[in-house]
């Protein structure tokens, strides 16, 4: 089922290489340049919560999922502003209950 506002689409490994990093905790919540989209790598447990949170900024995305317990890759465009997002996913409280 894709997401309102966007659409699933499964993990492809050899597309965000940049994910398998030894370590991932440094790259969870951060903005990272991959080609031409701009990640935002989520654990599973926060997933749900970041899409809730970034709906109201107006956003274009696509979630990618790995997978039940896994870490989830939001993906955007190259033409969303960078400095924006990188402030407002800064400002999510990733290590908040």
């Amino acid at each position: 089922m894709a997401p309102p506002g966007g659409r699933a689409r499964s993990w492809n490994p050899a597309r965000h290489k940049v994910c398998f990093q030894n370590d991932m905790q440094t790259t969870c919540g951060s903005v990272v340049i991959d080609g031409d989209e701009q990640l935002v790598m989520m654990p599973e447990n926060k997933t749900a919560e970041f899409y809730k949170y970034l709906r109201g900024y107006g956003f274009s995305f696509t979630i990618d999922c790995r997978g039940f317990c896994e870490d989830n890759i939001f993906c955007f465009p190259e033409s969303e502003n960078t400095e924006k997002l990188k402030l407002i996913v800064s400002r999510f409280g990733l290590n908040h209950a």
